[in-house]
């Protein structure tokens, strides 16, 4: 049989919902056990995976706008009296990268989304 979508398999890196339920499911206590048998059948069990996916898309988002704000902060501060000039004429400062502009206002928007 063909199958019409292709699963990505991921683990993410923040893997404190798998370790609960790896430690529940290789506890010899039987009350863990089933513990773990009735907390899987929930959505508590979905609830789990999603944060802990959100809380890795947070930690990337973060990671890609402090690289953006660490390559503006090279170009601005690489001429300071090109800076001087722009602020005292209050003209534009021209970004060396052109997208920058737009990649830092991505990321912006990512880590204000992910952040809600």
């Amino acid at each position: 049989m063909t199958h019409q979508y292709a699963h990505i398999n991921y683990v993410p890196e923040n893997g404190w919902v798998l370790s609960i339920m790896s430690s529940l499911l290789n506890s010899s206590d039987p009350q863990l056990h089933e513990a773990f048998e009735q907390w899987s059948g929930t959505p508590l069990k979905e609830l789990g995976f999603a944060i802990t996916t959100k809380i890795d898309m947070l930690g990337l988002a973060i990671k890609r706008l402090n690289g953006r704000l660490a390559e503006l902060r090279k170009q601005m501060t690489a001429d300071p009296t090109l800076l001087d000039s722009c602020l005292s004429e209050g003209s534009a400062f021209a970004l060396k990268d052109n997208h920058l502009a737009y990649e830092l206002l991505l990321d912006i928007e990512l880590f204000i989304f992910e952040t809600r």
